[in-house]
């Protein structure tokens, strides 16, 4: 019986380095967004406790005018930086969505060929079991016809 082979077995290697690669991909993106949704959440729970400061500083003080625009100044650059981690967590986002098509699209292209492979292994398991067949069929002819020859002679 001979083996199975299929020609394009080097083109299911090259899609599983694909899947791979995609795989990879997307798992750092995944861990990139959950780095940036940790720093956008540091950076709104930094912006409020500075607000809470501020308003605490306000109640029954006099805040000196010096003091007051150090006081918002810092909260415009606490608010700078959550506008920032969040246009970063946004970016992340939609690399991760980006990584995740990617992975998807790799998948499917390997179930494509694996799929082609299937049909050509039961194709080849067809033509084998025909083959044999085909050599049953021959060797009880032959020993039919044996027989009849031996059956003839003995008359």
């Amino acid at each position: 019986m001979k083996r199975f082979h299929f020609s394009l077995q080097a083109l299911i290697t090259l899609r599983q380095q694909a899947l791979d690669r995609a795989m990879q991909a997307f798992g750092q993106a995944s861990q990139q967004l959950d780095a940036a949704q940790q720093k956008s959440q540091r950076a709104r729970e930094e912006q409020q406790q500075f607000g809470r400061q501020l308003l605490g500083m306000r109640d029954g003080q006099s805040v000196p005018v010096g003091q007051h625009r150090q006081g918002l100044a810092g909260l415009q650059a606490r608010q700078e930086a959550l506008r920032q981690a969040e246009r970063e967590r946004v970016q992340r986002s939609q690399e991760l969505e980006k990584a995740r098509q990617a992975y998807l699209e790799a998948k499917k292209e390997l179930e494509v060929v694996e799929k082609l492979k299937e049909r050509h292994y039961e194709r080849f398991l067809r033509e084998q079991a025909h083959a044999e067949e085909m050599e049953r069929e021959d060797l009880v002819q032959v020993l039919y016809l044996r027989q009849q020859m031996a059956g003839g002679d003995a008359r």
